[in-house]
């Protein structure tokens, strides 16, 4: 029998691993060696939060084994892809911290007219922003429990006013007075926001104070289709559209850049794999990564297109033939795959769409 560790990973919706607890069953005391077949055993965890400004979140709670003696490889799941499972979702609680342990990139002194209230600090991208895209920023506020619950706002002041976001500057919060509470806020510029120098403005408890400049510069975006050699009509649930493939092969690498099309917003960071199959299904080559070197789909928005290349290096004894091209997108937590289906609505068999064969070899 394998000595089996248990963890519980929390991940946001980009992606990123902000708390997990790694625990032998029975804390220590029970270990799967010793468990009986049918056996069911209940484990409580207590996840230790790594990131300070993942409060208010709602994450993803995984869940999975490993094996400490065999360098710490994961056991594969029996019933689906992956080697970890869903066990539900968590918003995290906000939770104040001690002021040496707060690190924001700029540190400021903003009092917010109320006694007590003061931005000490935040964080932006250092690159300049444009309309429609998203924008992660991180509030560091010092007060108390008094104001957990004052009313809030940002806006972009320029001339006019663009409201980013309103709500409760930290609702049931466990703040400690005279600490820090950090907010992180995703934000997504208006999709016709006007290039320009704003002002970042944060209103609380109608006191208001100007925060940081921010910059919008020109769309860089692209949103009309151009010409595809493998042209599909394909859905992947209801938020993107693949237009088809351009395939390029080489000596011994086969080049396929995919055109992707946004149908709505998504909140989450998908993967494409690209797979190359012998006649008899087998799998020969693939790859796996974010679309477009780094460009997540969570930064996509409506009615753009993307084009997304992917290298697939062929194996060295691969024999001469005709060989299939799929293709898809994985949610890279659990390994499912948003389902894929043709213009008639039709789903794609494993939902990896069919972009054709490909010969290669003399």
């Amino acid at each position: 029998r394998r000595d089996l560790t248990s963890f519980v990973h929390l991940q946001n919706a980009r992606n990123q691993r902000v708390g997990q607890a790694d625990v032998i069953p029975g804390d220590g005391t029970y270990p799967t060696t010793v468990w009986r077949a049918g056996e069911r055993v209940a484990q409580h965890y207590s996840p230790a939060i790594d990131d300070v400004c993942s409060g208010g979140e709602t994450v993803r709670v995984l869940a999975g084994w490993y094996e400490y003696a065999a360098d710490g490889a994961r056991r594969p799941r029996l019933d689906a892809p992956g080697d970890s499972a869903l066990a539900g979702t968590w918003t995290l609680p906000i939770v104040s911290l001690p002021f040496a342990d707060a690190q924001p990139a700029a540190r400021t002194t903003l009092p917010l007219g109320q006694d007590g209230l003061v931005l000490t600090g935040y964080s932006l991208p250092a690159s300049p922003s444009e309309a429609g895209a998203p924008l992660t920023l991180e509030l560091y506020f010092q007060g108390g429990p008094e104001h957990a619950d004052l009313p809030a706002a940002l806006t972009l002041k320029n001339g006019g006013e663009t409201t980013l976001w309103s709500g409760t500057l930290a609702a049931d919060a466990d703040w400690r007075d005279s600490e820090i509470v950090c907010r992180r806020l995703h934000l997504r510029m208006p999709q016709d926001l006007e290039p320009g120098d704003y002002a970042l403005a944060l209103e609380v408890g109608g006191y208001g104070q100007m925060v940081a400049p921010l910059t919008i510069q020109p769309s860089t975006r692209v949103f009309d289709v151009p010409a595809v050699q493998r042209a599909v009509d394909a859905t992947l649930g209801d938020a993107i559209r693949l237009h088809g493939a351009d395939v390029t092969p080489g000596d011994d690498t086969l080049t396929v850049r995919l055109l992707w099309q946004s149908l709505a917003p998504l909140a989450t960071s998908e993967k494409v794999f690209v797979h190359l199959v012998g006649p008899d299904g087998t799998l020969v080559a693939q790859s796996d990564a974010v679309p477009a070197q780094g460009y997540g789909t969570e930064q996509w928005i409506e009615g753009e297109v993307v084009a997304d290349e992917h290298v697939l290096v062929l194996p060295a004894d691969l024999a001469p033939g005709a060989y299939r091209l799929r293709a898809g997108m994985y949610d890279p937590a659990t390994a499912a795959r948003l389902p894929a289906s043709d213009a008639e609505g039709r789903p794609y068999p494993d939902d990896a769409i069919d972009l054709g064969d490909v010969t290669l070899g003399n």
